[in-house]
């Protein structure tokens, strides 16, 4: 499934640590998606979906 951001959830990794309520996926996709955007991004902050 695409959704409206355009990601494939299947492959999504705020999506897959969300689905695990994994608090450690969404602090490593915090961090993966902080460098890539050159951007500070807080798991603590809604990495993920709800």
């Amino acid at each position: 499934m695409i959704t409206y951001c355009g990601l494939n959830c299947s492959q999504c990794d705020a999506y897959r640590a969300t689905r695990e309520n994994s608090d450690a996926k969404r602090e490593v996709t915090a961090q993966k998606w902080s460098r890539m955007y050159k951007a500070e991004i807080a798991a603590h902050l809604g990495i993920g979906l709800d």
